[in-house]
């Protein structure tokens, strides 16, 4: 199994050192840049920024209240991996999906949240029952991991926010990816 879909991932445990929490993600909090992702080649990047706006529409559709957001994060980042997964390759969908976290802002736990729910995306679509899944079949797919309880849908509150840095990737321009 490639690396980007490692059963060694679980839900992240509460107080965990920041580098043991990454290890089990095998997230590299220096690693590739969207901006950099983008460069390599810019026809996927554009495909997977459409894949993104087609999820981030349907997850809102689909859980539109305010008392579901952390469900709705949790349902688009594991339907966006899982169809990047699909299309380009667990790796592809991990580099960008770890791209995205490394400029999003907020806490360790809603960051280490989002990654786990994006290795379940990403395991969901290398399983080969579910290959193929595509279209209404990868929503019902990820709408059934959500109610059976597979994604986290509250990050933990003991970790602390993550420091700001100036020199992210501006959300205006690749807002798009989650």
């Amino acid at each position: 199994m490639a690396a980007s879909t490692k059963s060694a991932a679980r839900r992240p445990t509460p107080n965990l050192p920041v580098r043991v929490a990454y290890d089990r993600f095998e997230f590299n909090p220096c690693g590739t840049k969207l901006d950099v992702l983008i460069r390599q080649d810019p026809s996927r990047a554009q495909r997977i920024h459409d894949i993104s706006q087609k999820t981030n529409d349907e997850a809102e559709r689909l859980l539109r209240h305010g008392r579901y957001t952390g469900h709705q994060s949790a349902f688009r980042h594991a339907l966006l991996m899982y169809r990047i997964a699909c299309e380009f390759g667990a790796d592809v969908a991990k580099s960008f999906g770890d791209a995205h976290e490394l400029a999003s802002s907020g806490s360790l736990g809603e960051r280490l949240m989002n990654l786990y729910n994006n290795w379940v995306g990403r395991t969901l679509a290398c399983d080969p029952a579910h290959k193929g899944k595509l279209n209404k079949g990868d929503i019902n797919l990820i709408w059934e991991a959500l109610h059976a309880g597979h994604l986290q849908t509250l990050a933990d509150s003991t970790y602390a926010p993550l420091p700001t840095d100036k020199n992210k990737i501006g959300s205006k321009t690749y807002h798009g990816f989650l």
